[in-house]
């Protein structure tokens, strides 16, 4: 005989397990969104609109909430998927550089 606390799902299971989309990283593109949505308009209400510039402020951007929604507990899947775009925008960045200054 079971009990009805027994047969009920546990509520505090973790999201990624159950194939959910996590919080943390509605939270994540929600905001880099956002982002990348106000620095288009103020760059071109400023009229310096150009691919750099604005590659250059959607990445500072992305570091910055990159960080407001680290992960607390542990590291899960899709942080490790974050982490590989950083390093590719690095990479975008490091030849930015170079290209003005060359």
């Amino acid at each position: 005989m079971t009990t009805e606390m027994e047969s009920q799902p546990n509520d505090d299971t973790d999201t990624e397990e159950h194939g959910s989309f996590p919080r943390d990283l509605l939270l994540l593109c929600c905001g880099q969104a956002f982002w990348m949505v106000g620095l288009l308009l103020v760059l071109i209400s400023l009229n310096q609109w150009s691919r750099q510039q604005y590659f250059i402020g959607s990445f500072l951007g992305f570091m910055i909430i990159r960080l407001l929604f680290a992960p607390a507990e542990r590291k899960q899947h899709w942080w490790n998927a974050t982490s590989m775009v950083a390093w590719l925008c690095f990479a975008i960045f490091v030849l930015l550089i170079y290209l003005r200054i060359s």
